[in-house]
């Protein structure tokens, strides 16, 4: 969560522990253990009231854990009603008041692990995968029925007692925006791809889930992209931004025959882009549409209907013609920008900055500002902003480059955490307008290595 950082846990087990020096649900031990929170008795309090609103639990002698390593307090994901409840109290408005600009106070929340983010001090988000699973689920109902009822409409009803069985966290904007969700990949695949009979269609989470055993292509999908990844560097996101996996159940064994050879023909970088090739042309260029990958984002109460967009196979953005026109650096020297113009068209291009109410962003901008700067991780790493020529008033982010990317381009090693010799090592690159163009390019995910995705919003 941006704001009170800390994080709380579903489950402990053995693995799990080892990371964690001290378990305790002692109040004065656990700020002897830290000792920057005694300086905010406030936060004493809060977590004394949390333990007592929770001694009906089960695991009380696990309520707390202190991490040694990172200096921070970790609750069990159980809390999470208690702690909701707590905050709207008079006497914790300091805490709340604090959560959006403090770096001192920080608490977070993690849940099915993964982290949860929150905003403006709302505790009332649900975990990502989460998120996706009750995706996955909504649609793989409705096309149960459909196959029974070919006129069968999804209803907010069912829609609540499917993904309360997941958590119950999930309130009637979460409800609205999957049936918002479905309603779009439905038409995706109707009116885009027209395709009559959906009914053999399956959604699963990308990577698969444990508690779902029979989400077999989506584990083998994950090999393969995890395979690709491991040749070329970086985070899966960097080449793969898909979520969920919709494919042709009738096609199952097929698919998974092809990401079986696609992971054991991957060696190389030259390798992974001829099987890359090979998988774009038989799933997104031809006729079949037996396997696609999809992104999703909550779709806002203020949307009637959800959009869908498809990156990577043909023209969503352009991105042309691009040259240095300024360079910036800090008084401090410890960033560049360079101010780039061209030919730019960005259609599909995601505000992340708008949180929830995510639009696209359909501008021909003047600018993008290409940054080299440490993020909050300690990593270096460039980003792109549409921006103006003194690389002021930012605009959108249009993404990072992926480190492998641009540190090849540029012979910095990405093991290294020297800035100077980063930023001397990009100013040689500044006049390289075709450099400068793939950086903008992969930081979009339109660059040669990236897969197709379709964008659920």
């Amino acid at each position: 969560m941006k704001h009170l950082q800390d994080y709380i846990v579903e489950n402990i087990n053995p693995i799990f522990e080892a990371k964690f020096d001290k378990f305790t649900n002692d109040v004065d031990e656990l700020f002897d253990l830290i000792p920057k929170f005694k300086k905010y008795p406030i936060i004493k309090d809060f977590l004394v009231d949390v333990i007592n609103n929770c001694k009906m639990s089960k695991d009380i002698e696990q309520h707390f854990i202190y991490a040694n390593k990172s200096n921070k307090i970790k609750m069990k994901y159980s809390f999470l009603n208690t702690i909701k409840q707590l905050l709207e109290q008079d006497k914790y408005k300091e805490i709340k008041s604090k959560m959006a600009g403090s770096k001192k106070i920080k608490l977070s929340i993690r849940g099915c692990g993964e982290f949860m983010e929150t905003g403006s001090g709302s505790l009332n988000r649900v975990s990502t995968p989460t998120q996706e699973i009750g995706t996955c689920l909504v649609f793989n109902h409705f096309i149960d029925e459909l196959k029974q009822d070919p006129e069968y409409k999804l209803n907010y009803e069912t829609i609540k007692n499917i993904v309360a069985e997941l958590s119950s966290d999930f309130d009637n904007e979460w409800r609205l925006s999957f049936m918002k969700q479905i309603n779009t990949i439905v038409q995706y695949l109707t009116v885009d791809l027209k395709i009559k009979d959906i009914t053999h269609y399956k959604l699963e989470r990308y990577g698969g889930d444990t508690k779902f055993k029979n989400w077999e292509v989506s584990k083998e999908y994950s090999k393969f992209i995890g395979q690709y990844t491991k040749c070329l560097g970086g985070q899966k996101d960097n080449w793969d931004p898909a979520d969920v996996l919709l494919y042709n159940i009738n096609k199952q064994a097929e698919i998974i025959s092809d990401f079986e050879k696609y992971t054991k023909s991957i060696t190389d970088e030259n390798s992974a882009a001829i099987v890359k090739k090979e998988f774009i042309k038989k799933y997104y260029l031809g006729d079949s549409h037996d396997f696609k990958g999809i992104s999703l984002k909550k779709i806002a109460l203020s949307k009637e209907q959800g959009n869908f967009d498809v990156f990577n196979i043909g023209e969503n953005n352009k991105v042309s013609n691009v040259k240095c026109e300024n360079v910036k650096q800090s008084k401090t020297g410890n960033d560049i920008s360079i101010i780039c113009s061209g030919d730019f068209k960005f259609n599909n291009i995601i505000d992340d900055s708008l949180n929830d109410k995510i639009e696209p962003i359909n501008k021909n901008p003047d600018y993008v500002k290409i940054q080299l700067r440490t993020f909050g991780s300690g990593q270096i790493g460039i980003d792109c902003t549409l921006t103006n020529y003194n690389g002021k008033n930012n605009g959108p982010s249009l993404g990072k480059c992926p480190i492998r990317v641009w540190s090849k381009a540029i012979g910095y090693d990405q093991n290294s955490k020297d800035l100077n010799d980063a930023i001397n090592k990009l100013k040689t690159k500044i006049d390289d307008n075709k450099f400068l163009e793939d950086i903008i390019k992969s930081a979009i995910k339109e660059g040669p290595n990236c897969f197709p995705f379709i964008l659920i919003h």
